[in-house]
């Protein structure tokens, strides 16, 4: 947050943190950690993506009767994935959508019309929609979404200013925005699944830049617990 106001040039003493908790009960709002496999660029090994697809499917089982989306991080990533759950569902694929980045907001607007139990791999879609009700009931986030290490700018601030708390504190936002994409009233419940292993290290050690109603969400499923 310091380094926040430094960038934006807003001195310290101008500015007052209000804190909200969620009204949203949280038994309406579960996280669960499968620890599928590590999806560190450098850790990736041939087979991670099936086992990630297998997963993906397992989860689409259990929600037979519903929708969900998968944040895929990456349109190779989203490609792998499809191609894995294609050959794992046999004539059942018709239940996937994808999109690309020319048609993702037309995707998007025919999966949140849709009925039955669509599922949408999707790609930067973590902030800026909205998808209630039956919408969808599931959530599954692929990977952690850090900023892309390669994005010159991205490498300037960790190579050149050794900004690592903006960089962990963009994985947390995404991640929260990634959660508060589905569940989006008092009344309202999905269920938000996070499958890479590389998610324990960044909420054992960064933990405290995650808001206080993701933490509690995670306090009640399994998360607290992936300490190694």
């Amino acid at each position: 947050a310091k380094k926040v106001l430094e960038l934006l040039g807003v001195d310290r003493s101008d500015v007052k943190k209000v804190s909200i908790q969620s009204n949203f009960p949280v038994e309406n709002r579960p996280v669960e950690f499968k620890d599928v496999t590590n999806l560190k660029h450098d850790l990736v090994e041939d087979g991670d993506m099936r086992d990630m697809s297998a997963s993906i499917l397992s989860i689409m089982m259990d929600h037979k009767q519903h929708k969900g989306i998968v944040h895929c991080g990456s349109y190779d990533r989203q490609s792998e994935i499809h191609q894995c759950l294609q050959e794992m569902l046999g004539a059942g694929c018709e239940r996937l959508m994808t999109h690309d980045s020319h048609d993702a907001d037309e995707k998007l607007d025919m999966f949140k019309k849709s009925s039955g139990n669509k599922v949408l791999l999707s790609v930067a879609k973590e902030e800026g929609i909205d998808l209630s009700g039956d919408e969808a009931r599931f959530n599954v986030l692929v990977k952690t979404p850090n900023p892309f290490s390669e994005d010159p700018r991205v490498k300037y601030r960790i190579e050149e200013n050794s900004e690592w708390e903006w960089f962990f504190s963009q994985t947390a936002s995404s991640t929260a925005q990634a959660y508060g994409r589905t569940t989006r009233s008092k009344t309202d419940w999905s269920k938000f699944y996070i499958l890479d292993s590389h998610f324990k290290s960044f909420y054992d050690r960064q933990k405290h830049l995650l808001p206080d109603w993701f933490i509690q969400a995670a306090e009640e499923s399994d998360l607290e617990g992936v300490s190694a």
